[in-house]
């Protein structure tokens, strides 16, 4: 048996198996599965292999009815949003202040939720965005084994509705006193779930899941859910939340939104990072932006 042959056979049932969510380690892969289909394709018309050039043109025609789509270009704001918010997990070992000014100063978010920050990082950026954002809430470290921390910064009031213990519902929520009206943000950072047997235990991320739509489900006024959720769309947890609110991305990016990990020396390969929203908000543009962070970070723009 040739090696042609045994790879194609290990890339056909690494393939099938992404589909069959018995395996969470290829199912949260499954989008990488289609990437050998063009250069086989691109190999196997000049060789006038009929079956293999058959085969990969089926595979490239499944891939562009599930993702063609998501690469359209989305039309650019006509008029300045009422909101624009900028999610990152910035990384617990980050502690680049400068870096994330950076990108503040760049994107010029009205919101600033920011994960995994350190007390080393959030000292100096609240000494540096006192002026620009007043209003701001950091959840301090109480030593390693508390290794996610929230923090918010904003240009208008805010005041901290449905609390709830971090370690329970790995949130917090805010009312924000926007001056057109006033809406609730809440900044997530659900801890990664084990791997047993190359299936993840769920059962923390299902909870916290679980317990943010018995929190805001109902909710009318504008409501968004930033941060990272550590699902991919392939799991059971994105299609419970999709099923509750809109997922941004999907609505106005362009492309698969991977985020993480953000490495210099090959692309992120899952997206993991996630800005929902509620029928009284409108998005209107979403992009991810490179900075020091295994992650990358999402910059939003909404209307309502």
């Amino acid at each position: 048996m040739s090696w042609q042959r045994v790879w194609l056979g290990l890339w056909l049932l690494g393939l099938g198996l992404s589909y069959s969510n018995q395996f969470d380690l290829l199912s949260v892969l499954q989008p990488w599965f289609f990437a050998p289909t063009l250069p086989l394709l691109l190999w196997a018309i000049p060789q006038r292999r009929r079956w293999l050039s058959g085969l990969a043109l089926f595979i490239s025609l499944i891939w562009l009815w599930l993702y063609a789509e998501r690469w359209l270009p989305q039309p650019k704001p006509i008029q300045t949003p009422n909101l624009r918010l900028l999610s990152w997990n910035v990384a617990g070992w980050n502690l680049n202040s400068a870096d994330i000014l950076r990108v503040i100063e760049q994107e010029q978010p009205d919101l600033i939720a920011l994960q995994e920050v350190d007390v080393g990082l959030g000292k100096p950026l609240q000494t540096a965005l006192a002026s620009k954002y007043p209003y701001v809430e950091f959840r301090p470290a109480s030593g390693a084994a508390q290794p996610a921390d929230l923090a918010l910064w904003s240009k208008w009031p805010f005041a901290l509705i449905q609390p709830c213990a971090y370690w329970h519902c790995y949130r917090r929520a805010y009312r924000v006193q926007h001056p057109q009206q006033p809406l609730i943000l809440v900044n997530v950072h659900i801890e990664h779930s084990p791997i047993r047997w190359l299936k993840f235990e769920r059962q923390r991320e299902e909870a916290a899941i679980e317990q943010m739509i018995a929190d805001f489900s109902q909710t009318t006024e504008p409501l968004l859910l930033a941060g990272d959720f550590n699902t991919v769309e392939q799991q059971a947890s994105y299609a419970v939340l999709k099923a509750v609110w809109g997922d941004s991305w999907r609505e106005r990016g362009v492309g698969m939104g991977f985020s993480w990990p953000q490495r210099s020396w090959h692309p992120p390969l899952v997206r993991l990072d996630y800005i929902w929203y509620n029928a009284a908000i409108r998005p209107i543009q979403i992009e991810t932006g490179v900075g020091v962070s295994d992650h990358r970070y999402l910059i939003g723009a909404f209307d309502f």
